[in-house]
């Protein structure tokens, strides 16, 4: 690929913000970059089906020595249900803190 002056990022991202310095503002907030406003994104809570998935799921990663990547918003929830749930989410962070080390 040939480098040409101007397509480093710094200058992608420089020319991206003057762009949207000079449009309008979005009509549904404030925002005047249509990648950077996030007031149409649905955050969809997390259903005990889904909790069930992902527990089954790290539970079969963990059981073939394989660690999960969980989001930290499911651990929490399976934390909170207790019982085993709670156990797979203690084995889950030290699983996490193995791993960054």
């Amino acid at each position: 690929m040939i480098s040409r002056p101007g397509d480093d990022v710094p200058a992608q991202l420089a020319r991206r913000r003057d762009a949207a310095h000079r449009s309008e503002p979005l009509e549904c907030c404030s925002c005047r970059d249509p990648l950077t406003c996030h007031c149409h994104e649905q955050v969809q809570p997390i259903t005990e089906h889904q909790l069930d998935g992902w527990s089954a799921a790290a539970l079969h990663l963990l059981d073939n020595g394989l660690s999960p990547a969980v989001p930290v918003d499911v651990q929490r929830r399976l934390w909170r249900r207790g019982g085993s749930d709670r156990a797979l989410a203690q084995r889950l962070r030290g699983v996490c803190s193995d791993r960054a080390a």
